[in-house]
């Protein structure tokens, strides 16, 4: 491990004091490594171990394909990391999107239908979905514009509410049936369908951290939004060091008559253009699979 951490720049720092052992340890082990070699040769330091590591020629070893892919993609993914890690800094000195007084959230709340009972299927689903898609549209634009009015420290905001690509604007109804099977099939109280909350789903992108901090003050404060899930991944970045706020909102009709459970995720201008720079989701799907 040390030799191709090397190779590749990668710092390693191992502490030496793992590989002290008792002398009774010692004693007991040293013949079975080296059993013609002396006391001396096995009383040798640590220190000269890690020096002939130190000045190994890496090139004598011919190393696989797959291991010269992993080890370049780790140097990739440590510059990513540090890069983003670095900028969020930057961006947010103090700290105060990681710090934002809100624990992460998740409340077992499942989706409901048009006449207010659980979804029984994905058709029922749907059929809510399409008719609070405009209603959740209207919510987060409005609440857009209160951003700056609400804190002296937040300015008002361009940001703009962006809905997903395509058509409808909804979840493909094929990749919702794979979720629902595949995340949800053993959930209790079912259907699996109930409990997908990504097929309405929106996205803001903020220039700066006390527009954010302004949005989810106004969010807490509405009375027709209920927070089900909120993951502060400022607080808690993503393997890659990407950060951004993720939140599933239960949002009602001014009436009460109906209710839905939609994504929003809140993103850092600079940081997402960074994450696009950097293309740090090929780290993520390389080391899942």
């Amino acid at each position: 491990i040390l030799q191709y951490s090397h190779a590749f720049g990668i710092a390693v720092s191992p502490r030496r004091d793992f590989f002290q052992e008792e002398e009774e340890d010692v004693a007991q082990e040293k013949w079975k490594i080296m059993p013609n070699a002396s006391d001396a040769e096995h009383r040798r330091s640590v220190d000269d171990i890690f020096a002939e590591i130190d000045n190994f020629d890496i090139d004598l070893i011919k190393l696989h394909p797959d291991t010269v892919e992993y080890f370049e993609t780790v140097t990739a993914y440590l510059k990513c990391f540090d890069e983003l890690e670095a900028l969020y800094h930057e961006i947010d000195p103090s700290h105060t999107l990681a710090n934002y007084d809100m624990p992460d959230i998740t409340r077992p709340i499942q989706q409901l239908s048009m006449s207010g009972d659980t979804v029984k299927n994905l058709a029922e689903l749907y059929e809510v979905a399409e008719a609070m898609l405009p209603v959740f549209k209207a919510k987060i634009e409005d609440l857009l514009g209160g951003v700056g009015t609400s804190s002296p420290c937040a300015h008002s905001s361009d940001a703009l509410f962006h809905l997903p690509p395509g058509e409808n604007k909804l979840k493909g109804k094929r990749r919702a049936s794979e979720k629902a099977k595949d995340d949800y099939s053993k959930k209790e109280p079912g259907p699996p369908e109930s409990w997908l909350y990504d097929i309405v789903r929106g996205s803001i992108v903020f220039d700066d951290a006390d527009q954010i901090l302004d949005f989810l003050e106004l969010i807490r404060a509405d009375k027709s939004i209920e927070i089900v899930k909120s993951k502060n991944r400022f607080r808690s970045p993503t393997l890659s060091g990407y950060r951004d706020w993720n939140l599933q909102l239960q949002i009602s009709t001014d009436d009460g008559s109906m209710k839905h459970i939609c994504e929003l995720q809140l993103h850092l201008q600079a940081i997402k253009e960074a994450d696009v720079k950097l293309g740090s989701h090929r780290y993520y799907e390389f080391f899942r699979k």
